[in-house]
């Protein structure tokens, strides 16, 4: 009989092979855990770097949308301001005929 842990012989061995015995092994598969009284799922532990940054510019790009859309000020926004602003600058130009050096550059 042989008992887990023991090293086996050759002969056990070559026994084990005519009956078709393989060693196998266990493994444990987490399913939740818990961490300070929260239980988590296990698939929060398969979170890649290249899943953070991609959550992190999702959320950033949508802090970006809502500074547009209220008019509050984030430095992620500003580049976008400024050019709606030139937008809105040549469109109010072209509408009135005025002319300026960045304008004709953009015609």
């Amino acid at each position: 009989m042989i008992v887990e842990g023991d090293k086996i012989s050759p002969s056990q061995a070559a026994l084990l092979d005519k009956l078709k015995i393989y060693p196998f092994e266990y493994k444990m598969n987490i399913r939740k855990f818990l961490e300070n009284g929260q239980l988590y799922d296990a698939k929060v532990l398969s979170i890649t770097n290249d899943k953070v940054l991609e959550y992190f510019s999702a959320s950033a790009q949508n802090l970006t949308c809502i500074s547009l859309a209220t008019g509050y000020v984030v430095s992620s926004a500003v580049p976008h301001m400024i050019i709606n602003a030139f937008k809105n600058l040549a469109g109010a130009a072209i509408a009135a005929d005025y002319d300026f050096k960045e304008l004709t550059a953009l015609k």
